[in-house]
């Protein structure tokens, strides 16, 4: 299995200057991705990271900022993402949603991951159709799972990016399978106590609602388009904050086992 590892300098991240930082290594991450693409027939799918491994065959990856490590699995006999998707998520009743939590966390844990996913504890479950995402927060992690929570079709590892309640809304991530019957992408970050909802439009044109808990927002959406803009609303129902997201500058390359 292949090793990539990204030395950046330990610099210091003043407020507002998350996004700036994550637009420059998402530009200076994808040159690197084409080079490396145009070098070998074989290379591993890479999403510009610190410290990143893949820990499964990858299926493919967009470019994002947030994300250390992310595992994309084979469905095995389980339904396309797109099959009973919704744009509005469902709430998990306390019983499933303990139990998808402790799924999701024992498949997280069986990964050889590169940093350390203790202290991490799930602050929020949904379901959209038949598949469940869970996300999972704590000492500057993330940690979640989308599909079946038995046979998962995503696993992943991300980065807290520096945030206070007056920035209102932060993304940290947006990884996904950009192509392919499954393709499918994920949306996940901050929100500031003010924050009650949190929509997102597609490239493709959803509108996707996200789930909101414990001051983190995720979403996922059964295609492999951009975030075009991402809105936190307040309680009475008035926008509060927009991003625009940097779009995704290259498409991945066919999977590849490992050692291939």
């Amino acid at each position: 299995m292949d090793t990539e590892m990204w030395s950046l300098p330990d610099l210091p991240m003043p407020p507002g200057r998350f996004e700036a930082r994550r637009q420059a290594l998402t530009r200076e991450l994808t040159r690197d991705v084409q080079a490396a693409a145009s070098e070998a027939a074989s290379a591993a799918v890479r999403t510009p990271r610190i410290r990143s491994r893949w820990a499964w065959p990858a299926l493919g990856a967009a470019v994002t900022a947030g994300v250390i490590t992310v595992a994309f699995l084979p469905g095995r006999g389980q339904a396309s993402p797109a099959a009973s998707w919704t744009p509005i998520p469902t709430p998990l009743s306390a019983t499933a949603a303990a139990s998808a939590e402790r799924q999701c966390q024992a498949k997280l844990l069986t990964q050889h991951w590169p940093m350390s996913i203790t202290g991490i504890a799930a602050v929020l479950a949904e379901q959209r159709g038949v598949l469940t995402a869970v996300l999972f927060s704590g000492t500057g992690r993330y940690g979640m799972c989308v599909g079946d929570p038995a046979d998962p079709i995503f696993l992943g590892i991300g980065e807290m990016g520096a945030f206070s309640a007056p920035q209102d809304l932060l993304l940290d991530g947006d990884p996904g399978q950009l192509n392919g019957s499954t393709a499918f992408r994920l949306a996940y970050g901050q929100v500031a106590p003010s924050v009650r909802t949190v929509e997102i439009e597609t490239a493709d044109g959803r509108q996707v609602q996200a789930t909101v808990a414990d001051g983190r927002f995720f979403a996922w959406w059964p295609s492999g388009a951009d975030p075009v803009t991402i809105t936190a609303y307040g309680a009475n129902g008035l926008a509060i904050k927009t991003l625009h997201p940097t779009p995704t500058e290259v498409a991945p390359t066919s999977s590849r086992e490992p050692g291939s």
